[in-house]
C-alpha cells in the first residue's frame, strides 16, 4: 500500500529480530515466534469510524459495519478475526504442544497474505 514503507520496514525488522533471537536463545530452550494478525475486531479503528460517521451523517455503529463489510470483501473466509482467536494462537505457542516451533512468523489473516 503506498505510503506504508516505514510501517512495512518496521514489521520486517521485527521478523528479523524474532529469527535472530530464536537462534540466540535456543540454547536456553527459549522459543521466540512472531504473530502477524490480519484484520481483527478491536478499538483501533474507532477514530476512523467516528470520522466516517460524521462525514456520512450516520451513527458510529453504521460506520463500523460499513467499514467491516468493506474489509471482509477482501478476506477469503469472509469475516473479521477476533481477539479470542489471537489469544488461542498465543495459548498454543506457550504450550508444550509448540515446543518445536521457534523463529517463525505466523500469519493469522483468514487467507489474506
Amino acid at each position: 500500500m503506498p505510503g506504508s514503507a516505514a510501517y512495512c520496514a518496521s514489521k520486517y525488522g521485527v521478523i528479523g529480530l524474532v529469527k535472530s533471537l530464536a537462534l540466540e536463545l535456543a540454547k536456553n530452550k527459549i522459543n521466540v515466534n512472531a504473530i502477524n494478525p490480519g484484520s481483527i475486531s478491536t478499538n483501533l479503528r474507532d477514530g476512523l469510524h467516528q470520522k466516517m460517521a460524521k462525514v456520512e451523517g450516520i451513527n458510529i455503529e453504521e460506520a463500523r459495519l460499513k467499514d467491516y463489510q468493506q474489509l471482509t470483501g477482501a478476506i477469503p473466509l469472509g469475516r473479521i478475526g477476533t481477539t479470542e482467536e489471537i489469544a488461542d494462537l498465543v495459548l498454543f505457542l506457550v504450550s508444550d504442544q509448540s515446543s518445536y516451533i521457534t523463529g517463525e512468523s505466523i500469519n493469522i489473516t483468514r487467507g489474506v497474505s
